[in-house]
């Protein structure tokens, strides 16, 4: 593992270098940066790198600054129009075997972002608990998942940057399959890392996994894992595009890449059994029937039911929505709405709803299988609508939030789905039980239930 010291020396020589603003122009960081691989930090020119090259630390700004500029080459102002359709075609091959294979290293990238040095920045990333906004960090995960899939896709970093073209794909997020917080927090007076690679790649879809360390006074604390499916498509008619395939060099990375592999089966698998596919099992519904004989009061005559254990809340009683326009300031470089944006609204949502409902300061412990369905376009008015579906066993501390996005026509009142998110929050005491009072909100329960359990069991 990277010690403080070395740490503390690669922040003092990302501080230092010239970095921005120089009559409008952008400056690079130093390329005498230093990668982390393995637990040890390299330099680009060390004799016992085994001829890697390895992709150096870069500030996150400027990984947001390339993506936009050299990778994507969008324009720099909105106009209403699609901008990239200007790029090359596309030469795909018939087989995705007859593509360069890429190593899991070749698309490794390490990010730091300065908030420990960097009073201005830090700004940025506080809540008002004087710790990072996590939602603000959630952005960042979706923008160097892009990066890296476009590393992969290119071969690294120095022929992505060295290209005379934008890249004639479009990366994007397809699926956030899971993030996890070890920490109660992250603290906002020590610089962050984060870094990944792709770990699994299908035809056109790449999985990268990320983890976030912050440089504390006695070493790199792990603090977050996440894992984000990307996927590439032709910037001409955005249709699926091969992506390259990885060569596993180590034992270590067949084992990642049979993982990854597992997990794509084991998703595929539960999409087939899905509660808006296929009736719950018996044993669900019987569950379901004796958990509203316990809680719901039917009296004859009362036109509403309610509920009767004085430590529970209807699930309608939970429910919080807000509503936003989506404007240009918001977009990505295909004209849509950004989806780090989304997943910070989503999220800031999900926690406020988290805190009425427990009554005090909740802890954000995981959040999974975030599917992007359809892209949002600018000037749509978009809902997103939070509940409380699922609570384990009294006692408990823990509970499920699931969030839905809807994408509204003005016109006509009609709505569509783009996003369902599900957080897992703690409480700091025991909180209530929830009760569903409608077949619907029995089916969010179920889906809550099954994917509180799925978590359970794979720690």
């Amino acid at each position: 593992m990277a010690t403080a010291r070395s740490f503390s020396f690669m922040r003092k020589n990302l501080k230092n270098s010239p970095y921005f603003r120089n009559s409008g122009g952008f400056q690079l960081l130093s390329r005498a940066a230093f990668s982390i691989r393995e637990g040890k930090v390299f330099s680009s020119t060390d004799s016992t790198n085994d001829g890697f090259s390895g992709p150096e630390m870069m500030h996150m700004k400027e990984i947001k600054y390339h993506l936009r500029n050299s990778v994507l080459g969008p324009s720099k102002y909105w106009s209403g129009e699609t901008t990239r359709l200007d790029l090359p075609t596309l030469e795909q091959p018939e087989r995705q075997d007859q593509l360069p294979s890429r190593r899991m290293k070749d698309s490794y990238q390490a990010a730091i972002l300065p908030i420990g040095t960097d009073l201005k920045l830090r700004q940025k990333y506080l809540n008002f608990y004087q710790t990072v906004r996590l939602g603000k960090i959630l952005e960042d995960l979706d923008i160097l998942a892009a990066w890296i899939a476009y590393l992969h896709i290119h071969g690294g970093c120095k022929a992505m940057l060295n290209s005379d073209t934008p890249s004639p794909h479009t990366v994007v997020t397809a699926l956030v399959d899971r993030i996890d917080l070890y920490e109660q927090s992250i603290l906002p007076d020590h610089d962050i890392q984060i870094s990944g690679n792709v770990t699994w790649v299908g035809r056109s879809s790449m999985k990268v996994s990320m983890d976030l360390k912050q440089d504390r006074d006695d070493g790199l604390f792990h603090i977050l894992d996440a894992c984000f499916l990307m996927v590439s498509r032709d910037v001409k008619n955005a249709r699926a595009a091969l992506v390259n395939p990885l060569m596993l060099e180590t034992e270590e990375e067949k084992r990642i890449f049979k993982k990854g592999e597992e997990n794509r089966n084991k998703s595929i698998a539960s999409g087939k059994t899905d509660l808006m596919k296929k009736a719950p099992t018996a044993q669900e519904s019987e569950e379901i029937h004796n958990l509203m004989l316990e809680t719901l009061q039917f009296d004859t005559g009362v036109k509403k039911v309610r509920h009767k254990v004085d430590n529970s809340i209807l699930m309608e009683d939970t429910e919080l929505s807000s509503v936003f326009v989506c404007n240009p300031q918001q977009r990505n470089s295909h004209n849509k709405i950004f989806g780090g944006y989304l997943l910070e609204k989503a999220f800031t949502l999900s926690w406020t709803n988290a805190c009425l409902f427990s009554g005090n300061r909740p802890v954000f412990r995981s959040m999974d299988d975030i599917r992007f369905r359809k892209s949002v376009e600018i000037g749509s008015i978009v809902e997103f609508t939070s509940r409380i579906v699922y609570t384990p066993l009294q006692p408990t501390k823990r509970f499920q939030v699931m969030t839905v996005a809807d994408v509204i026509q003005p016109t006509t009142g009609e709505r569509e789905t783009t996003n369902i998110f599900y957080y897992t929050f703690e409480s700091e005491n025991n909180v209530r039980s929830i009760a569903p009072r409608t077949y619907a909100e029995a089916m969010r329960y179920l889906n809550g239930k099954r994917r509180y359990e799925k978590r359970q069991a794979t720690k």
